[in-house]
């Protein structure tokens, strides 16, 4: 597993997707159930609001009727009597006290041209004025005066500023038939209007649509006709007796409206209500339904969150092992905790780690002879016979005066001063991405760019640079160890070329090893030789300057006569990489790493006569 792939993120954990599908079959099933539900029950309900709203109206409609029809009966029989006795009828008389005593909401009784009688107590106790009374009958006298063929009432409350109410209803006297007007306190009908009035608002209008009595008191005051409510207006135009409509009000809510006539007293009870108030049992329904939603949500959440576990928890614990293993642990120390399908994956797992343990097992060792890279490809057979045509940097290092400090050494410390020497160069050499060929005594050959490139020749080449000034600081630090150590210096000599090569396997069928030949090889290595006479420590040829000029600050040396080409061999000191800290020319470099300036010969003969100077 990559690096990437073991800090990945999980986004949608498997206990969340099985809570998410459950939770939304279970909503989903709910929400159909509901909805079809509560659209039964809510035409169900519509149907019965329309019935009870008109029957309210009616009932109540006929209630008040009685009412009406008691006082104006009870007030002809009042008036019929006292004629029939021969008596002057005014309203001190003991027949008048005797009836509004028992008739104590009756205020006033006239009959026109007959009698007019007053129920003082009324007034008082209601803290009305007999002015206002008659005021009243004074701006109505048209409509008292008019012969009624049937009862009409009408709404004094503006003239008394209370809830008055006056009847006109014809009345034969003597042979004659006139109107009796009765003016009484309208407490009953706003009883019975209140009362009914639980789930809506009920009031009483005249058939024009004037108010008789509405729960808005300034309404009644004002006697404003209430023709801009639908209902109202319907029953202005109508000529049914009872009617239901539905409608949207002033406040854009939806109402349930229903009137009820009555031709006696020609007024009509109005009853609105609000679909709110009846489809409240089907709120209150969806909500019921939806506790108990949550409820088998919660539920079903739980139960799926412990089935989910059971099955997470070892997935988790395999994720901690592929993390493990891609860290190097390949024994895991896990054990199945089911029968199922987890549980045979985890001893597979299991397993898998101890066959991957073993195979790294013979990865280091075989690492430790050749290079990782190429015991990588080797172990996964991707290292073809033959060879293969490659470009590549070679490197080559020597350690100046390496025999003589052998002979002065025992062989264990020579052992033990070229490991540490070479595990310094070698982890320069890993580190830029370079391959150790080969050891040869205290010399050591890289590659960059086989078996694998790091991208093109160029940058195989800069890595190749960064690598031997990494061995530089490294190899002072080193000689700084030693020489505090008592311990003598140690000094090297690299060389670098890059060119075509062959690299491939090559050996015997008994023994082989993975390498790079050819005279791109040949050329590195007469390179690093150069490094003693010309006083360097690390030699570049023309090939590799080209690819990385714009990057180092090198000297060019004196051009290189090498047996064996018809051609100069030009090189170049490698002194530091542009922009760094450290020596910026040769002296600096020499003083640096105390290396004396040579004197060069042009002896054809000298160093074992592989080059002279020119």
């Amino acid at each position: 597993m990559s690096r990437k792939n073991a800090n990945q993120k999980i986004v949608w954990p498997l206990t969340t997707k099985l809570i998410g599908i459950i939770s939304t079959v279970v909503v989903l099933a709910t929400i159909a159930v509901t909805a079809m539900a509560s659209w039964f029950f809510a035409s169900s309900l519509h149907s019965n609001a329309e019935l009870n709203n008109l029957a309210a109206a009616e009932n109540f409609a006929a209630q008040i009727k009685g009412e009406f029809e008691a006082i104006a009966t009870s007030a002809k029989s009042f008036v019929s009597l006292g004629l029939r006795s021969g008596t002057r009828m005014h309203s001190r008389s003991a027949l008048s006290k005797d009836f509004f005593s028992f008739y104590p909401r009756i205020g006033y009784i006239g009959v026109g041209g007959v009698a007019e009688l007053w129920n003082g107590d009324f007034f008082k106790q209601n803290q009305l004025r007999v002015a206002d009374a008659r005021r009243f009958l004074a701006d109505n006298a048209q409509v008292i005066s008019t012969l009624q063929t049937a009862p009409a009432t009408l709404n004094a409350a503006p003239w008394f500023k209370a809830q008055i109410i006056a009847i006109v209803a014809p009345f034969e006297v003597d042979g004659a038939t006139r109107n009796v007007v009765v003016i009484f306190s309208a407490d009953v009908i706003q009883h019975l209007l209140e009362s009914g009035a639980s789930s809506g608002t009920m009031y009483a209008v005249t058939w024009a649509g004037n108010s008789l009595y509405h729960p808005e008191y300034s309404l009644n005051y004002s006697n404003v006709n209430l023709q801009d409510s639908p209902v109202v207006r319907d029953l202005r135009e109508s000529t049914q007796l009872t009617k239901q409509i539905s409608f949207i009000g002033t406040d854009n809510k939806r109402y349930f409206g229903a009137f009820a006539k009555q031709t006696f007293g020609k007024f009509a009870i109005v009853l609105e209500t609000p679909m709110s108030v009846v489809y409240q049992a089907v709120y209150y329904a969806i909500i019921l339904d939806g506790i108990l939603t949550g409820m088998v949500l919660l539920a079903s959440i739980l139960l799926v969150w412990f089935i989910a576990q059971s099955i997470t928890r070892p997935i988790l614990t395999l994720v901690g092992a592929t993390h493990a293993i891609s860290s190097g642990q390949f024994l895991l120390d896990i054990k199945p905790s089911s029968k199922d399908e987890i549980g045979l994956l985890t001893e597979t797992f299991v397993s898998m780690g101890r066959g991957l343990a073993e195979r790294e097992r013979m990865k280091e060792a075989f690492g430790k002879f050749v290079n990782r890279d190429i015991a990588e490809k080797a172990m996964k057979g991707e290292l073809a016979l033959g060879g293969e045509r490659k470009t590549a940097t070679i490197f080559f290092s020597d350690v100046r005066s390496f025999t003589e400090m052998s002979e002065k050494l025992p062989p264990e410390d020579v052992v033990e001063f070229l490991n540490e020497y070479m595990s310094c160069m070698v982890d320069c050499i890993e580190q830029t991405g370079g391959v150790v060929d080969k050891f040869i005594g205290d010399a050591i050959m890289a590659i960059w760019g086989a078996p694998v490139s790091l991208g093109s020749a160029r940058l195989d080449a800069l890595q190749s640079m960064k690598a031997v000034f990494l061995m530089r600081e490294s190899l002072i630090q080193l000689n700084e160890k030693r020489v505090a150590c008592s311990k003598p210096r140690i000094g090297i000599g690299c060389g670098v070329n890059t060119g075509s090569c062959v690299a491939g396997q090559i050996g015997s069928s008994k023994r082989m090893e993975y390498t790079v030949i050819g005279d791109a090889v040949n050329t590195a290595s007469r390179i690093e030789a150069l490094n003693k006479p010309f006083g360097t420590d690390f030699l570049i040829s023309e090939n590799t300057y080209e690819l990385v000029k714009d990057m180092l600050i090198v000297e060019k040396m004196p051009p290189i006569k090498v047996k064996g080409k018809r051609e100069p061999l030009n090189v170049y000191a490698a002194i530091n990489l542009k922009g760094h800290d450290g020596p910026q020319t040769l002296d600096e470099l020499r003083a640096l790493l105390s290396i004396e300036k040579p004197g060069l010969s042009a002896d054809p003969d000298f160093e074992e006569k592989k080059y002279e100077v020119i």
